[in-house]
């Protein structure tokens, strides 16, 4: 072990360029991302960010430093697209090369003995994630689709190192939480502004909205819920990044917030609007000490609605009219109005799904058919007579449900830990806020908890973690209330405030 903590030592000259200023090395980075990014914008491309960040990647490995990269990540999430790879498998760039160096650095620091105290890995939300990473693990040994198994469980590895054990390792005091907030807000901003103008120049139509957001989000779900999902960290953004709380500040901070919500709002999603309202009512029952029968009275009722469908075979009423089932892709109107009356494409093609996914749970109850299996694996289950205009699924989306999803790709027992995850994610916040009167404390328990209504509402008719925009802050989330805990412990031990 001494050989090769010894071979994995900084050689002399990298131990130099440490000494490097910092100031002086952001300057000459900022410099080739502003250019690159410049270069991008007008070719309609992120691909040009490659070749900086891979020249940055094998200096930043050398430095073994996580913080840069953490936060040079945060920063290209918004700039960040998906690109399609030999073998049916995609690969989001620039943002997935980056994610992989942090699961490098914190392997490499793992073996030196350097990721700190590690009394995180005890809380129940890291054991309930690592017990999730196990049974995908398993349920991949039985795959139908191995290839797209083993990518997710990659995937899934450096989604958790970058976004959850980088978060845990370097988010030491209450004050490290502004540095996420100031990494990914201006460029998520300079992404709702480029798309808010792109869509005036087009008249705000219901049907421009995809081709207002290019290049950065691959579709109006994905834009809406990256925005929505920030709505709360920027709201208590003077108190999490202890700036901005009087004068120009202040304004600043509700100019951004101001920039958000007409980005939520124009992006024309039903389910951002339906879970923006959802989290401002977590927070009344979060308030009242109210979220766990609120949360039961939700499972008792998707419980008593699913055993209806089921019995009887309830759910062949929804069957939709082939011929009069439509997009009203042009038309705000007719498209909130055909989603009342059932007859919107989107909403009935997710019916068209639910009923695929549900013959492959009877098939495969208890493995499920393998992470990331469904898509291609579900066509061999449909039912034709629920087919619709937009079945022919050229997104190559999934169940336009996660926790449904869950159960088809990894069985009853996946589903289980997903749902002890999330009742675990909705009932600390309300645990934590009510224990401490720190404003600052307080201010991070609720940006995360209604960042993670937000995210959660969205899952429920759309398949969101495994997108880096949104997964990214789900687990950053997660592991913001893990730390919110040990320092809330430390204020009840000491009988003051953590430092701010």
């Amino acid at each position: 072990m001494n050989r090769l903590l010894s071979a994995l030592s900084l050689p002399r000259w990298a131990e130099r360029l440490r000494a490097v200023s910092p100031e002086t090395l952001l300057t000459v980075f900022g410099l080739v991302v502003v250019g690159t990014i410049g270069l991008g914008v007008a070719r309609e491309t992120n691909i040009y960010l490659m070749a900086p960040l891979a020249i940055l990647g094998a200096g930043v490995l050398l430095l073994a430093d996580l913080r840069p990269v953490l936060l040079l990540l945060l920063a290209v999430l918004p700039l960040s697209d998906n690109f399609e790879i030999p073998g049916g498998l995609s690969i989001d760039l620039p943002s997935e090369p980056l994610m992989l160096l942090l699961l490098a650095l914190v392997l490499l620091k793992a073996l030196r003995r350097q990721l700190g105290p590690a009394d995180w890995l005890r809380h129940p939300l890291t054991l309930i994630i690592l017990a999730q990473l196990v049974w995908a693990t398993w349920t991949t040994l039985f795959s139908v689709q191995l290839l797209h198994s083993v990518k997710y469980l990659l995937a899934k590895g450096w989604y958790l190192a970058s976004f959850y054990v980088t978060v845990l390792v370097l988010v030491r005091r209450p004050s490290d939480v502004g540095q996420l907030v100031w990494a990914f807000l201006p460029t998520l901003a300079f992404t709702v502004a480029w798309s808010t103008l792109r869509h005036l120049s087009m008249g705000l139509t219901l049907g421009s909205v995809g081709w207002a957001i290019q290049p950065f989000y691959l579709n109006h779900v994905i834009y809406a819920a990256t925005v929505a999902l920030f709505l709360p960290f920027a709201l208590y953004g003077s108190q999490l990044t202890g700036t901005g709380r009087t004068g120009w500040g202040r304004w600043a901070w509700r100019a951004a917030l101001g920039l958000l919500v007409v980005g939520v709002t124009l992006a024309y999603t039903r389910a951002s609007w339906l879970a923006v309202v959802a989290a401002g009512g977590y927070y009344l029952v979060l308030r009242w000490r109210m979220v766990r029968p609120a949360l039961l009275l939700a499972a008792v009722g998707v419980a008593g609605l699913t055993a209806w469908l089921v019995s009887g075979q309830h759910f062949l009423r929804f069957k939709p009219d082939y011929e009069h089932t439509v997009w009203n892709g042009h038309d705000l109107g007719k498209h909130l109005a055909s989603t009342v009356k059932l007859s919107d494409a989107s909403e009935m093609e997710r019916v068209y799904r639910w009923v695929a996914a549900s013959r492959m749970v009877a098939a495969k109850p208890w493995l499920g058919t393998g992470p990331s299996s469904f898509y291609p694996e579900y066509k061999k289950f449909t039912d034709k007579r629920f087919r619709t205009y937009v079945s022919d699924n050229p997104e190559r989306s999934t169940t336009h449900n996660y926790f449904l999803l869950q159960l088809v790709e990894q069985g009853i027992p996946g589903f289980v830990l997903f749902l002890v995850l999330i009742w675990w994610a909705l009932v600390l916040p309300q645990t934590l806020y009510h224990r401490t009167r720190n404003p600052r404390l307080r201010a991070i328990i609720l940006a995360a908890g209604l960042s993670l209504v937000i995210t959660i509402i969205h899952l429920t008719l759309n398949e969101l973690v495994e997108v880096d925009k949104i997964g990214s802050f789900f687990f950053i989330s997660l592991a913001l209330l893990v730390r919110a805990q040990g320092w809330i412990e430390e204020e009840e031990v000491a009988g003051e405030d953590v430092g701010m």
